[in-house]
């Protein structure tokens, strides 16, 4: 069995976000955006390379870094698919897009031998077709859903993973997308390029928006099979469509910049009570056939703060590589929990995080919560209790039949979350009910200006002081300060689940 290694590289006192790795024959590459630790203000990208042939071989690891001011916007590596390589010694492509008509390159060349040969050169700046990538002025809550005021974050302010590179003897590609307005009214599309010679003299060679119809489409992620064909695949949200996963392509020989018609991979069927939408998404090709596109995303089951699971699935072109399988064949959800607790007989054991509190376990995460549960015929509503140290509180279900109840979690100071659960006559086991949201002051489910001059009144006080207010102590230190402050400013506007 070959021997695994793991790697830990110091990247200095900077806070470094959004790593994404593109994997090329010299070198492990990586981008990521750099915020100053104090006041996390934006500093600029960073492309770094790590030494691939000494870390296969679990030798010292060394890695190389060139950075990048804030002037310049996040950027992707290069990852190579196929089993063509690029010519030896070829730079990584890095890549980016700026303004409204360019995208930019760079090529990164690594020298392990001698490090201060190595070079990042460009940018290189191809002209596109205008496109406009202000979705909502880059707010993060930007795409509707059904039946919540809450949207989900665009992410429109930089290129989607991955950069795909593939080289075809006659010609190399790389193929990028981001997320763009198509309307000028914050409607979101996939803009998407295939750039041709990336390591010559680069040019585009074909691009587009897709944007079938009114509902949002948005991050993408593409690649490449080894006949050419390109697959794109997305999330799709609007007012009357729940978060889904769709996905479309075109073949090498359809006419150039058209994708054909989009198939479902999975239909949502909740909503999401937060805003970060999955920004780690990919499509990659299988090495084995070099054929079958694999696609991993997010979707929403059933409506709550934290509901989303995700879904694998594979499909690929009947042209490539003879009989496909079926289309989509879906893998099965792989949904992770911690050991479970000990359920008594005839209890429900449920467990929240309480947002801006320590890590569990903390004395802190001790909150009142309350608990309604109802079904077709019944409804019973616990009274209020402190969850423990590590944020389980348990309720019994003696006397209530068996059957599917929809629950409500509702913390004092935090917005309610919902979902689902399934009694067997006996006991309801263990229930995970995700992430209390903060901010909720005056306990109306609603974070919003009532709250904010709650928490305005009191701000800078401690407990004993006459302007402080429990109410704006979401954190539970007994002052109100910045840190509350910050808490209420993240949700602001978000609306927790409604009664049963």
């Amino acid at each position: 069995m070959p021997r695994n290694y793991r790697y830990t590289f110091n990247m200095g006192n900077e806070l470094n976000d959004y790593p994404k790795f593109g994997i090329w024959p010299d070198g492990y590459y990586m981008s990521m955006n750099r915020f100053d630790g104090t006041t996390f203000q934006y500093t600029g990208p960073s492309a770094v390379v790590f030494d691939r042939a000494r870390i296969l071989q679990g030798q010292q690891g060394t890695s190389q870094r060139f950075n990048l001011n804030s002037s310049y916007d996040p950027m992707l590596p290069s990852d190579l698919d196929g089993a063509t390589l690029p010519l030896s010694g070829a730079p990584n492509p890095f890549a980016a897009f700026h303004g409204t008509n360019r995208l930019r390159l760079w090529k990164f060349h690594v020298d392990w031998a001698t490090p201060a040969n190595s070079t990042f050169t460009g940018p290189t700046n191809l002209t596109t077709a205008a496109f406009d990538p202000d979705m909502c002025g880059y707010i993060l809550r930007c795409i509707p859903q059904p039946g919540v005021p809450n949207k989900l974050d665009a992410i429109s302010d930089r290129l989607m993973y991955r950069l795909a590179y593939r080289n075809f003897g006659d010609h190399e590609s790389l193929i990028a997308n981001h997320t763009v307005d198509t309307n000028g009214a914050d409607h979101a599309g996939i803009r998407w390029y295939e750039i041709r010679d990336p390591n010559g003299a680069p040019t585009i060679f074909q691009q587009s928006t897709f944007s079938p119809d009114s509902d949002h489409r948005w991050m993408g992620s593409m690649a490449m099979d080894h006949d050419g064909n390109i697959a794109l695949g997305y999330t799709v949200s609007s007012s009357s469509v729940y978060p889904s996963i769709r996905y479309t392509g075109r073949l090498a020989t359809d006419p150039l910049g058209e994708l054909q018609t989009e198939q479902t991979l999975v239909a949502g069927s909740g909503y999401h009570y937060g805003s970060r939408w999955g920004d780690y998404f990919m499509m990659a090709v299988d090495p084995v056939d070099d054929c079958t596109f694999w696609f991993t995303s997010e979707y929403v089951q059933t409506s709550g703060i934290t509901p989303w699971r995700t879904r694998i699935g594979t499909f690929k072109f009947p042209s490539c590589g003879g009989p496909p399988p079926p289309t989509p064949t879906l893998t099965p959800t792989l949904r992770l929990t911690g050991t479970p607790t000990p359920t008594p007989s005839a209890a429900i054991i449920g467990h929240v995080v309480w947002q801006g509190r320590p890590p569990q376990p903390d004395p802190l995460q001790q909150s009142p919560i309350t608990l309604t549960l109802k079904s077709a015929t019944t409804e019973v509503n616990y009274p209020s209790q402190n969850t423990d140290v590590s944020g389980y509180f348990t309720v019994t279900v003696d006397g209530l039949p068996a059957g599917t109840y929809s629950y409500r979690a509702k913390g004092s100071k935090f917005l309610a979350n919902a979902g689902v659960l399934k009694l067997n006559g006996k006991t309801g086991g263990n229930v995970e009910m995700g992430l209390e949201i903060a901010g909720d002051a005056n306990n109306d489910n609603w974070v919003n200006i009532t709250d904010f001059n709650l928490l305005k009144r009191a701000f800078g006080s401690g407990s004993g002081d006459p302007n402080y207010d429990d109410r704006a102590d979401f954190t539970g230190d007994h002052r109100v300060d910045i840190s509350d402050y910050n808490l209420l400013r993240n949700s602001f506007g978000q609306v927790g689940a409604p009664p049963l």
